[in-house]
């Protein structure tokens, strides 16, 4: 008897393994086909964000320090066409285990054009996932909706169209929490470890994750991953932990960021995003609500984190998932096209970029606040004034 009940687990695992599998094929290549033909009709490169990353990596191969100024005058000649470019330059502000993910791609002669279409492409089948994932309803056309809007999602959009990397760091936390339920600690850990990528915009609520779950399977997929990803570039380059610290720490002075936490952390609007978050964490620590704890943990993390555009905003995409257990879909629907919504009202982007983080970030956490406190408090006069949200 166990015995067969052990073998139709299998068989249903293996099934379900082959439906992500063939899913994810079939978007990817959709996604590619879509991706391709955006590059031609949009007005800058498509997945212009990977370019410092495959440079760094073809010049690591030949021994160079990606963080050098050899390695920046290539990055800079493929993206500007010229070696002394103005404004917001690119450089490679990652540590170098991205490179160990793209030096397959680029020994085996990938050319650069195919390796940004492609990489628009996985971060669109990725969001694509979880996005059905999340949205899945009952109801048709609030489902065909929240789809819609899930996949214009204003920083997920950029994120795949810019190449970013944020939201696969995003979502490799968030599978990480969903196998975690089901006692998956290999997997867990080793997208714990990819969530890494981005190291500044996670290590907060990584650290928390592995000490909300002290299981050992855990801790060393996610330190065997950790170490076979940046392992390699210690050979091509050596010790190359001091550039990256400097490289990153420089990264606000040298770009005009749409918000630097040097200077608006300490703006009211910042003070009151931390101590929005940090109620958050409170609430969530009291009623052990690890999704909301993590998530409050995104939130705060991106306050000390430079960013220069709209794409890191999916830090808060743990505060709507949680959101959404509490609001109407229609709600959710408003706060998702926020962005784009305000997006017309201005005639400069990165005067929008200020404005959007300025903003969005405490509208979200005042919301998520709102709906804790009426949680934790049932009995608060304020439950009759919340029928809008009930």
């Amino acid at each position: 008897m166990a015995l067969t009940c052990s073998s139709n687990s299998d068989e249903e695992t293996l099934k379900r393994i082959f439906i992500i599998a063939a899913s994810m094929i079939g978007l990817f290549m959709a996604g590619f086909a879509l991706m391709h033909s955006l590059q031609s009709v949009l007005p800058f490169s498509l997945g212009i964000d990977l370019v410092p990353r495959w440079i760094g990596t073809e010049v690591m191969l030949e021994g160079i320090s990606p963080y050098s100024m050899e390695a920046r005058q290539k990055i800079w000649q493929v993206i500007y066409g010229t070696d002394e470019p103005q404004g917001n330059v690119f450089g490679f502000y990652y540590p170098p285990a991205i490179t160990t993910i793209l030096m397959p791609f680029v020994i085996t002669g990938v050319s650069i054009e195919i390796a940004t279409v492609a990489w628009s492409a996985l971060i669109w089948t990725v969001w694509l996932m979880a996005v059905f994932i999340i949205t899945r309803e009952k109801n048709l056309i609030l489902f065909t909706l929240l789809a819609i809007s899930g996949i214009f999602f204003r920083p997920a959009f950029s994120n795949y169209i810019l190449g970013q990397n944020a939201l696969l760091s995003v979502l490799a936390f968030g599978f990480a929490y969903i196998l975690v339920q089901d006692k998956k600690w290999i997997w867990a850990g080793g997208l714990l470890a990819l969530s890494l990528l981005k190291p500044s915009f996670m290590i907060l609520p990584v650290i928390a994750f592995l000490i909300i779950y002290p299981e050992i399977k855990l801790w060393i997929s996610c330190a065997v991953i950790l170490i076979f990803l940046n392992i390699p570039s210690f050979f091509f380059i050596g010790w190359w932990i001091p550039d990256f610290l400097k490289e990153i720490s420089s990264y606000a002075f040298e770009n005009q960021v749409a918000w630097s936490p040097s200077i608006d952390i300490l703006t009211p609007i910042g003070i009151i995003w931390l101590i929005l978050a940090g109620n958050l964490m409170f609430f969530a620590l009291r009623s052990k609500d690890w999704i909301l704890l993590l998530s409050a943990l995104l939130a705060l993390n991106a306050a000390f984190t430079p960013h220069t555009a709209d794409y890191d905003l999916v830090a808060f995409l743990g505060i709507l998932f949680w959101l959404k257990k509490y609001i109407s879909g229609w709600q959710f629907l408003i706060l998702i096209w926020v962005p784009w919504g305000t997006l017309f009202f201005f005639s400069e982007i990165e005067t929008w970029y200020q404005f959007i983080w300025k903003t969005y970030p405490i509208l979200l956490l005042a919301f998520a606040t709102f709906i804790a406190i009426k949680n934790f408090y049932p009995t608060l006069p304020i439950k009759n004034n919340l029928s809008l949200i009930s």
